[in-house]
């Protein structure tokens, strides 16, 4: 039987069966220990990060490392939307700095920070990225004043969310309040370099319907030449209970972006001076859309299920001068690069709560149905400078021009057995079917040695492939509460990640993609302790990833007929890694006078990260893996006032798999990333329903950078911002 049909069949038939049996004997019982179990991840006073609970949201926690972010709490520039100062309180995170705060780029535990696409990125129950497969980058990234939590969930995922080895972020967006018919909400603020910002929602429950509606605009000069940018951004959902067991909802997302992009520079010319800008006809544009549709029923307080059904249509287009950053840009034609993502996705999860052999247990079983179509496109473009994406060619593209093919259906269950009240036992089994393809052509030219095209070119090289996986992926995960103040945990997954679709071809000035290259798989495992005493919270993570087949970029060379040996960047399968750390985190707070309170926490991360294969790559670091991070925050609040303090820092890291050091590639593509860090400063006034809130970021104005793009936006250096400063005012009103 076909694995999809197999899957769906399995999972409603379990959920039909649930739903007939006459469970009403045991349920008093069984509600009532489970009540017991899950309040155990609740929050206590823990301000900022929590954890989830053991059964928690269509899921099964237990045995993991979890975390949970309340945007609201924090005190940084939310506007500038910075993943710093947002994930802060999260140890263990590289971070790409991305000045406009229009994207989010993190990774952890030796993983590619690139537009987060090391994580299954999710807003409520559906992924966001442009293909969660073959494209996984996330360029699209909620209005942080919309999100009510942000929930993190690290490799262990793979289970329930799909294979990948950084695990799931999932924005959890705000509902309509259910005790107000009308509620306003507005931001509104101006930062430096003439950045300006305003965000405004309206929510609340009338006649049964729950209802929120937000919109924000952003606008600014940037910090560097030629980065100005300009953002519009909605999100709406609406929801109806039809009864007390059933409920339903739409929810649709829109962002739409212009921006500048400044380019790279070299090591000397960031040394002599970093907000300079090569290349001014360099752009950038998105246009993000989802809908969704999501049905949630509780037939009971142990019987659930949810279905959610998502449409993205999404554009992306890069346009510019590509070139390395060594030459000059001359003003002739430029490259431009589109990308159309058409994905349609659902997903149905039915929660059992029942007794197995006398212990309480709790089932988690659904099915994932994906398929995506993305066509790739990349030619010439005019040679003006403002933001025309439109291609020059009409048939053939100078470039290549590819469709590509996802289609993946997923079975998992996940059972989390109470073995007594201080352990539980939870394993689980995935099982993927994955079919990617590609079917397009490039265009190959041939020069002489005095640059002129030869006889016959260019000529179109068509290709077509198709790729057919099916993978099991099993875990276990135990949780053991020795006291109420303490929760020992350990697990265990396999984990698998598909090739991208710009492994497949791509074509950048110098890099290349190796011919062989294959999957990733692995496995990944945690060994953590949390522990409570009154006002302080402390979590230690010990944590390991075998990375089998890791892809990587090398040095390496390619013969031209009539230039000889050329230097190029090779995209291959660099070999099989290791990856082991500790992660800690520790927050408490105390009453430092009548009225007067400090809270402060700090993280920190070490991470060894080596390849272990018997090559030339032995012994070597990872890409962009530091050997440690480190963010410590502090605040002071006296009545409705309150002072925050935040310093961020993160180690030396190589961009590339040989090490290479400082100025090894006059273009900057690969080298050492220096140990870099910032701090950020905040204060705010609260007066009835007005927040008045001013602040800096990089308060000594460090100059600084966590990146070398290989391609697009520029090849090179890409700076951080400089010192800024902002000002806001926030107005919540209930106005019915």
């Amino acid at each position: 039987m076909n694995i999809k049909v197999f899957a769906s069949i399995l999972c409603i038939t379990a959920f039909v069966q649930s739903i007939a049996q006459d469970t009403s004997q045991v349920l008093p019982a069984l509600h009532l220990e489970l009540d017991r179990a899950e309040i155990q991840g609740a929050r206590e006073g823990n301000e900022g990060l929590m954890q989830m609970r053991t059964v928690d949201n269509f899921g099964i926690y237990a045995g993991r490392k979890t975390e949970i972010i309340i945007p609201s709490e924090n005190s940084g520039n939310n506007s500038s939307n910075q993943a710093r100062e947002q994930f802060a309180k999260i140890g263990g995170l590289n971070i790409w700095e991305d000045p406009s705060g229009l994207q989010i780029n993190i990774g952890g535990r030796g993983l590619d920070p690139n537009r987060s696409s090391n994580f299954n990125t999710r807003q409520g129950a559906y992924n966001i990225s442009a293909d969660p497969l073959g494209y996984p980058e996330s360029y699209y990234s909620p209005m942080i004043n919309s999100v009510e939590r942000i929930e993190i969930l690290r490799g262990t995922s793979a289970l329930q969310y799909g294979s990948q080895f950084g695990g799931m972020i999932r924005y959890k967006m705000k509902k309509g309040r259910m005790d107000e018919k009308l509620h306003l909400q507005s931001e509104n603020g101006y930062s430096s370099f003439n950045t300006w910002h305003s965000f405004n929602s309206l929510d609340g429950t009338y006649k049964g319907y729950d209802y929120y509606f937000s919109g924000q605009v952003r606008s600014g000069d940037g910090w560097r030449d030629n980065s100005e940018f300009d953002s519009q951004q909605l999100f709406f959902s609406i929801g109806k209970s039809i009864s007390e067991k059933l409920h339903l909802g739409v929810e649709f997302s829109h962002l739409n972006y212009l921006s500048k992009q400044a380019g790279g520079l070299t090591d000397t010319q960031f040394l002599i001076d970093p907000q300079q800008s090569f290349r001014n006809r360099n752009w950038f544009s998105i246009d993000w859309n989802i809908l969704a549709l999501q049905l949630e029923y509780r037939k009971s307080a142990k019987l659930e299920y949810t279905a959610n059904f998502a449409l993205l249509d999404a554009e992306r287009n890069a346009l510019g001068f590509l070139g390395k950053i060594s030459r000059t840009d001359l003003g002739n034609e430029r490259d431009l690069i589109s990308g159309n993502f058409n994905n349609l996705e659902f997903e149905q999860r039915m929660v059992n709560r029942h007794l197995l052999f006398k212990h309480v247990g709790a089932l988690v079983m659904g099915s994932y149905h994906f398929s995506g179509s993305t066509n790739s496109r990349q030619g010439k473009a005019d040679d003006g400078n403002g933001p025309s994406f439109r291609f020059l060619e009409n048939e053939y593209l100078s470039g290549s021009d590819f469709d590509f093919s996802s289609e993946n259906h997923a079975f998992f269950a996940e059972e989390a057995l109470f073995l007594s009240e201080k352990l539980i036992l939870s394993t689980g089994i995935r099982l993927e079917y994955i079919n990617t393809g590609s079917d397009g052509y490039y265009t190959l030219t041939e020069m002489d040695g005095a640059g002129n095209v030869l006889p016959g070119y260019p000529i179109q090289i068509h290709d077509s492939r198709s790729n057919v996986r099916r993978i099991l992926l099993a875990g276990f995960g135990l949780e053991f509460k020795p006291s109420a103040s303490k929760i020992l945990y350990l697990n265990f997954t396999r984990n698998y990640r598909a090739l991208n679709f710009s492994d497949l071809y791509i074509n950048l000035p110098g890099l290349r993609i190796a011919p062989n290259i294959q999957d990733e798989q692995g496995y990944s495992a945690d060994l953590g302790l949390k522990f409570r005493k009154k006002n302080i919270f402390t979590e230690i993570t010990a944590f390991g990833i075998l990375y089998k087949d890791r892809i990587g970029l090398i040095n390496s060379t390619e013969t031209d007929p009539w230039l000889g040996t050329l230097p190029v960047n090779l995209r291959t399968n660099v070999g099989n890694a290791i990856i082991a750390g500790l992660e800690f985190y520790t927050e408490f707070k105390w009453e430092i006078a009548e009225n007067t309170m400090l809270k402060t926490f700090a993280n920190a991360s070490y991470t060894h990260a080596q390849y272990a294969d018997e090559n030339r790559f032995k012994g070597n670091r990872l890409e962009y893996v530091p050997l440690w991070t480190s963010r410590a925050g502090l605040s002071i609040q006296k009545e409705k006032w309150k002072i925050n303090y935040l310093f961020s820092g993160t180690g030396l890291q190589y961009t590339d798999a040989d090490n290479s050091e400082f100025k090894t590639d006059p273009d900057a593509v690969t080298g050492a990333i220096p140990t870099w860090y910032v701090q950020d400063l905040s204060l705010s006034k609260s007066y009835k329903w007005f927040e008045f809130k001013g602040g800096c970021n990089n308060l000594f104005n460090n100059y600084y950078f966590s990146r070398r793009a290989n391609g697009y936006p520029g090849p090179g250096i890409l700076p951080s911002d400089g010192r800024s400063f902002y000002v806001s005012i926030k107005a919540d009103i209930h106005l019915l």
